[in-house]
């Protein structure tokens, strides 16, 4: 098993230190929210991978910029503005709540004045951290992230970039067939798009492991069904989608071609489907 590359992430392991790493990154979220241009497809609520960990991308603020950033390297937050690092404070397991408040604080102190609302956290509201399954999760982020950009790279057509959705702690990537959904308002950028998503989650209710999967929006007949590679698997509780669980990824020989098949062939499905 190539474990180095794709380490274990089983959530019974660390779920408790997922949702305070989850809960900091909704409170990045909230802010990018409320500071950057909106997007129909919400893409600026998103957050993005960073060669450590995650980041907000520079934000543009009264005439300059400012970056937030999960250094999980390090395990440090940090705060730059104008591309110059202004503060940075310890990730150590201070409840989502707490490190709200820091993040407020360190703005103001670089003169980042904002009116954000501190967002819903997920899980318990007392923080945990585990440093060892901090640094399994970047591990395997980076190269998921990886992986995802190059699929990326080959699709055809409009793509989304690859990012992180604060709400449900999805890394994920969206790809557009071109066409208008029937019925649907154009001016509904969001709904009246055709489109598929790209995904890995830590873990949640449809599944309590971390999972990868594909959708189509609206799901051509004929796509729930379509050949994928052994073991990924067709499904439709709690959402309709191909899965690759990430425990049968790291069980392969082959993990990153395991994962570039399964995206690939789900992708194909749902053009061939959508262009018909």
């Amino acid at each position: 098993m190539n474990t180095k590359i794709f380490p274990d992430l089983s959530l019974e392991g660390w779920q408790g230190t997922r949702d305070t790493l989850w809960g900091y990154a909704r409170v990045f979220a909230a802010i990018r929210r409320d500071t950057a241009a909106p997007d129909p497809f919400w893409w600026h609520v998103t957050l993005h991978g960073s060669p450590t960990g995650l980041t907000t991308t520079e934000v543009p603020f009264g005439g300059s910029s400012f970056e937030l950033g999960l250094d999980l390297m390090s395990q440090r937050a940090f705060l730059n503005r104008d591309a110059a690092e202004c503060r940075s404070w310890p990730l150590a397991g201070q409840t989502p709540d707490d490190f709200f408040d820091q993040t407020i604080e360190a703005l103001g102190s670089c003169g980042i004045e904002l009116s954000t609302a501190k967002p819903d956290m997920p899980g318990s509201s007392v923080g945990e951290w585990d440093e060892v399954a901090v640094d399994r999760f970047r591990q395997a982020f980076a190269q998921i992230d990886s992986a995802f950009q190059e699929f990326r790279h080959d699709l055809d057509g409009k793509t989304s970039p690859v990012q992180l959705f604060g709400h449900h702690f999805d890394l994920s990537l969206s790809w557009f067939s071109g066409r208008l959904v029937e019925g649907v308002d154009p001016a509904d950028l969001e709904s009246a798009t055709e489109q598929m998503t790209f995904g890995f989650s830590t873990g949640d209710d449809s599944f309590a492991e971390p999972y990868f999967y594909a959708t189509a929006y609206p799901e051509p007949d004929g796509f729930v069904g379509s050949p994928l590679p052994d073991p990924a698997f067709w499904n439709n509780q709690g959402f309709s989608g191909a899965v690759l669980l990430y425990s049968a990824l790291r069980e392969s020989g082959s993990p990153t071609e395991l994962l570039a098949k399964f995206l690939r062939a789900a992708q194909r499905a749902g053009a061939n489907l959508m262009s018909l």
